[in-house]
């Protein structure tokens, strides 16, 4: 398993003009299996960062980022080898305006581009094939911070996407969307805080959805304590991989343009306590998901027939998580425990215990710390489905420092998974996917 990143990268100004720029290439060979005898990913990629302030008020900025992927792959299975080349090509630009209208208004104008390129090249027992797919999207986004008293300020906004995707198997989809936002804070007094707001979008294909959310923070007098909570609503749209037909030699999923957006309403406390230099933080959550897309069998068979669909009735995931932190010896010595404990988990099958330890020590140059992590088992499925095996419980450890020699010379390391425990991130379809075995990583920063 080799990997190798290197780039070079720019920044400065000339005159009143702002730049940025990096070039740099990654590749990874991870030919470990006998059934994947080649897996090799090759990356270059660049930016370009430009910033112009045009006058006290008024800022112009543009950006682009680019790469262009490819994946090699050999695997071989019962079907016999197949061999895979796959070239991704992505593309994206910003244009940005900020305008200072006065001390309370601030205004910001994003104009977006993004371009992919898929290009798959699949060559097998059964001969060759190829696949191909392009997807465009362009988005305006307006965005207002407006301090309307000293105890009010709002955040509103309008954006709008327009979007196009086409493959080889003859689809063609295009798609807008529109939506407009309201955010408010409010502090009626000093140790008051209450935050509502809404947003409105209008899909093309799905139709209209609204996201809420209401929330309050109180100080409690002098004894440091802190107590927050929020309720909201919110939407996720479906997506073009739910509502559109696909078709392979193994499945056909057939179209479903009636989907809904699923509906998500969430509620969560929270406390936090200041004892000196330490800090107890406690919260409870609890999250219902109703109209959840989910993949329905419609005729079993090779190939088999699929559809996804809204799944009736609510499902829930619920829990609670607590944290201390803080510093001994002239905050020398820092130190973080933290807990989440999901009691109720009916969307799928996650950890029900997750626990992290970490402890690290600072003096004037040097740095050293460890950290333990307890993450209990689950098969990432429902717990009916026998395709899903649950993973066991595993406790890793990790060590990690850092020495600045000079002030231009600072060496860092770090090792994961210090003792070389084996465990399983999950088991799908008698399918194991291993965690990451001991790694040491070693570098240096220089600066001048």
């Amino acid at each position: 398993f080799d990997t190798y990143r290197t780039a070079i990268s720019s920044r400065g100004a000339v005159g009143s003009l702002q730049y940025g720029v990096e070039i740099g290439r990654f590749s990874t060979d991870n030919d470990t299996f006998a059934t994947l005898p080649r897996h090799d990913y090759l990356q270059d990629q660049g930016t370009l960062a430009l910033r112009w302030q045009i006058n006290d008020d008024l800022s112009a900025k543009f950006s682009y980022r680019g790469s262009d992927n490819l994946l090699e792959t050999t695997s071989i299975s019962a079907f016999g080898t197949s061999l895979s080349e796959i070239e991704t090509q992505s593309h994206l630009l910003a244009f940005n305006l900020d305008y200072q209208a006065n001390e309370n208004w601030l205004s910001k104008l994003t104009l977006g581009y993004y371009d992919e390129d898929f290009d798959g090249n699949f060559d097998g027992d059964f001969g060759p094939s190829f696949f191909d797919t392009n997807f465009n999207r362009t988005t305006i986004n307006w965005n207002n911070n407006l301090q309307v008293t000293d105890a009010l300020a709002l955040q509103t906004g309008f954006e709008s996407s327009f979007s196009d995707f086409e493959n080889s198997s003859g689809a063609s989809v295009n798609y807008q969307t529109y939506g407009a936002f309201l955010n408010g804070t409010w502090r009626p007094i000093e140790r008051i805080l209450l935050e509502a707001g809404g947003r409105y979008e209008e899909h093309n294909e799905f139709g209209g959805d609204f996201a809420w959310h209401i929330g309050a923070a109180v100080n409690i007098g002098d004894y440091g304590t802190r107590l927050k909570g929020r309720i909201s609503e919110a939407f996720r749209t479906p997506t073009l991989l739910d509502s559109e037909e696909f078709v392979t030699a193994f499945s056909t999923q057939i179209a479903n343009d009636g989907l809904d957006s699923e509906d998500i309403l969430g509620f969560e406390i929270g406390l936090e306590q200041d004892f000196g230099n330490h800090q107890l933080e406690a919260g409870f959550f609890l999250q219902d998901l109703e109209n959840a897309i989910a993949t329905t069998t419609i005729a079993a068979g090779f190939p088999s027939i699929t559809q996804r669909q809204n799944t009736p009735g609510t499902s829930r995931v619920s829990g609670s998580e607590f944290a201390l932190k803080g510093h001994f010896f002239d905050e020398n010595l820092h130190y973080k425990i933290a807990w989440t404990f999901q009691d109720n988990a009916d969307v799928i099958d996650v950890p029900n215990h997750i626990a992290d330890l970490d402890l690290r020590y600072e003096a004037e140059n040097w740095t050293i710390g460890g950290g333990v992590s307890y993450v209990e088992g689950a098969s990432f499925g429902s717990d009916l489905d026998p395709n899903f095996t649950p993973t066991d419980d595993r406790t890793v450890t990790r060590l990690y420092g850092e020495w600045q020699i000079n002030e231009y010379v600072k060496l860092h390391a770090r090792v994961e998974n210090l003792f070389d425990e084996n465990f399983l991130l999950s088991e799908i379809f008698d399918s194991q996917i291993e965690g990451q075995g001991r790694a040491i990583f070693a570098g240096a920063t220089i600066t001048w």
